[in-house]
């Protein structure tokens, strides 16, 4: 398996050799200092489709500032690399608000 996304992402990505047991124990509701509501949880494989809708909704600048490249959609592939994780060494976390500023975030976290 390639070390990093965009380096040789390859048949073995996302397999579920790759998969990890998911750790319920790190979901988390919590309120924001303006109200909002927020619900963070570490990525799930059902988590594909809304990466794909969450990429799409991005900026051309959003999406170079975080590929260092710009792509008008990213190989469907890299959705499932971000989506099928081990929660050792890769560990994404989602994170959903809902009201009037409805929104989605991604972020991750690999351990060295």
């Amino acid at each position: 398996m390639a070390s990093d996304v965009g380096e040789g992402v390859g048949e073995k990505v996302g397999t579920a050799a790759s998969a990890g047991v998911y750790p319920r124990e790190l979901e988390r509701a919590v309120v924001s200092r303006d109200g909002s509501y927020l619900r963070i949880r570490p990525i799930r494989p059902d988590d594909e489709p809304r990466l794909v809708d969450l990429y799409g909704r991005l900026s051309e600048h959003t999406a170079y500032q975080r590929f260092f490249t710009l792509m008008r959609r990213l190989p469907p592939s890299w959705f499932h690399f971000f989506a099928n994780v081990d929660y050792r060494n890769r560990l994404p976390s989602s994170c959903r608000t809902g009201g009037r500023r409805a929104g989605s975030g991604a972020c991750s976290w690999r351990m060295s």
